[in-house]
């Protein structure tokens, strides 16, 4: 198989739909990009893609730090609001989790940022896609798969509910939503970087690069 006449080829799955619809999008993304890996080859791929601040993902520990700061700072009317509806109806529940002790002995802390609200669907197209950076990745793809920031996209806001919260997360300092055009800018800025630089960690030559992922047994 030859693409763009074997020049390295950039391809991105970004497709989305509403509930189930949205798992088998982009398992067809999916089954597209890992095709076009296996038949062109790893090195002359980069796959692109883009993560999503409500998930769950392992956190440094100045991150964790500044969760504590932002808890300790936070106004006395949501402290108020916090001790009484968290024990019930878990609202304003601080979002730290027990450290997680690795195999040697280091400390890993989560940041637990899934959204029941957007439902198992969400979730799972999001791990579909993020496995596949991982397995190209091992296989010697570029890779660019940066968490983009809260978006109030058309698909978000029609959400009547997530346009609400969407609306009224600034009071929760110091949370931000941005508008899509600014969020197309820096992801775009990204991904240019990513797809260009030799110094990016996304390329998968560079020394910054993380070591490849281990094999999964089947």
């Amino acid at each position: 198989m030859q693409v763009a006449k074997g020049a390295p080829v950039t391809i991105g799955g970004y497709a989305y739909l509403d509930g189930e619809l949205h798992v088998r999008v982009n398992l067809a993304c999916d089954a597209v990009m890992q095709s076009l890996v296996a038949s062109y080859g790893a090195s002359k791929v980069t796959l692109a893609n883009l993560c999503t601040p409500t998930d769950a993902y392992l956190v440094p520990a100045p991150a964790r730090e500044a969760v504590k700061a932002n808890l300790r700072s936070a106004p006395l009317w949501m402290k108020a609001l916090s001790a009484v509806t968290a024990p019930a109806m878990k609202w304003l529940v601080p979002n730290l989790t027990k450290p997680i002790t690795a195999a040697d002995g280091s400390e890993k802390y989560l940041m637990d940022g899934l959204v029941v609200a957007q439902g198992p669907n969400y979730a799972m197209a999001k791990r579909v896609q993020q496995w596949r950076a991982v397995v190209a990745r091992a296989a010697g793809c570029t890779v660019s798969i940066n968490i983009a920031p809260a978006t109030a996209t058309q698909s978000v806001i029609s959400n009547k509910q997530f346009e609400a919260a969407y609306k009224g997360i600034y009071v929760f300092k110091p949370m931000e939503v941005f508008y899509q055009e600014v969020s197309l800018a820096v992801m775009g800025a990204l991904l240019i970087y990513d797809t260009s630089s030799p110094k990016s960690a996304a390329n998968a030559k560079s020394k910054s690069a993380p070591a490849p992922a281990p094999r999964v047994p089947r």
